[in-house]
């Protein structure tokens, strides 16, 4: 079997999974860089008795795949240059519905040629469309009896929000770009009284112009709060309710749950001083036994099945990262998030085997049997 890659040749993602398939005795993978697709969607010939199996990779930390990205969704050959100005400016956020749009004709192209070629693949472009659509994959997970946090309706302004807030009969929502990833520009809203706070690694600069940062802050001042959602409502996010995690040792955390051709293999406890979990904002990991013993067995397997069943809304995919929740009456269990691109877990082993090495054990036994 070969192995082909859709990715950015030089993240650290195509690196360790062409490492996993070397070690797994294949053939290093063929590495289709998403600059040159974009410009010119085509895969390489190959011979009908040649098995391939692709994976798409995320198309992330690249600036010029990110522009040629954003220009492809608003359907000019560019440069435009607000985008360009926007893009080099590093950690700027915007164009995030622009940017969907031309992910979504990668995607969209991708699935013909994977046809026309009798290509496998190891997550469909169609499941990878929904993941980074926070308001469908919403709609998937309640069609399948998944429990996620209920979402209000989308707001444009931070006023609309705070009337949603109050028609719904709630005090705190966490606010997430529909297109967002790795938390970027997601502010946790609370409201009591007359006092506002907002969570958030996203700095707001002024109206219009929010930069997602690796530092959390906390807004209090109600006119900055009001800039910094009108901003990112506007960009097109949605608000869910905040269901406050469990603790541990004075750290609320969650889980990070890699399903892998329906089983739950990997997984990595999240934990933070702060309401948002993610590693890469400072946030460290938890030990899973000692979380295990503290919340016990049965609701420790409970987050896992949980994990198995977001999963199973996305049969077209070989693995899935679901983010799992548990509240802190300890019993209540969410999914707060899926993610397509959620298998970077350096370190974490099941059964011996990394995540990729995991992956592609998985591709391999489900190509013998088809």
């Amino acid at each position: 079997m070969q192995f082909w890659i859709l990715g950015n040749p030089e993240n650290r993602r195509v690196t360790f999974f062409t490492d996993a398939v070397c070690k797994a005795g294949f053939a290093a993978p063929l590495v289709i860089p998403y600059q040159s697709f974009i410009a010119d969607p085509v895969f390489p010939t190959h011979s009908e008795s040649q098995r391939v199996c692709l994976r798409i990779e995320s198309p992330g930390e690249n600036a010029d795949v990110r522009e040629a990205l954003i220009y492809s969704g608003m359907n000019i050959a560019g440069p435009v240059h607000e985008v360009h100005e926007l893009v080099n400016d590093t950690g700027r956020i915007g164009f995030a519905k622009e940017w969907y749009a031309g992910f979504v004709r990668v995607l969209n192209q991708a699935k013909l040629l994977l046809a026309q070629q009798g290509i496998s693949c190891m997550n469909h472009p169609d499941d990878i469309a929904v993941l980074f659509d926070k308001v469908k994959c919403h709609e998937r997970m309640r069609m399948h009896n998944v429990p996620v946090p209920a979402l209000l309706p989308v707001v444009h302004t931070y006023d609309e929000l705070r009337e949603a807030m109050r028609a719904a009969g709630i005090n705190r929502v966490f606010v997430k770009p529909v297109h967002g990833s790795s938390a970027s520009g997601v502010v946790a809203l609370r409201v009591q009284h007359e006092n506002v706070a907002a969570i958030s690694s996203a700095e707001f600069v002024r109206p219009g112009c929010v930069y997602n940062r690796l530092r959390m802050q906390v807004y209090r001042d109600e006119k900055q709060i009001a800039g910094l959602l009108d901003t990112i409502l506007g960009g097109y996010a949605v608000a869910e309710q905040w269901i406050p995690k469990a603790s541990i040792s004075g750290r609320s955390f969650d889980f990070r749950v890699l399903v892998i051709a329906g089983k739950a293999t990997h997984l990595v406890v999240r934990t933070s001083k702060s309401v948002i979990t993610n590693l890469h904002l400072g946030n460290r990991r938890g030990d899973s036994d000692e979380v295990e013993a503290y919340i016990g067995k049965e609701t420790f397997e409970k987050v896992k099945t949980t994990a198995e069943q977001a999963a199973a809304a996305f049969p077209q995919s070989l693995y899935i990262a679901a983010d799992v929740l548990l509240a802190n009456d300890k019993k209540t269990v969410k999914v707060i998030e899926t993610n397509a691109f959620g298998d970077l877990l350096p370190g974490i082993e099941h059964e011996g085997r990394s995540t990729y090495e995991t992956e592609i054990a998985a591709a391999e036994s489900k190509t013998k049997m088809k």
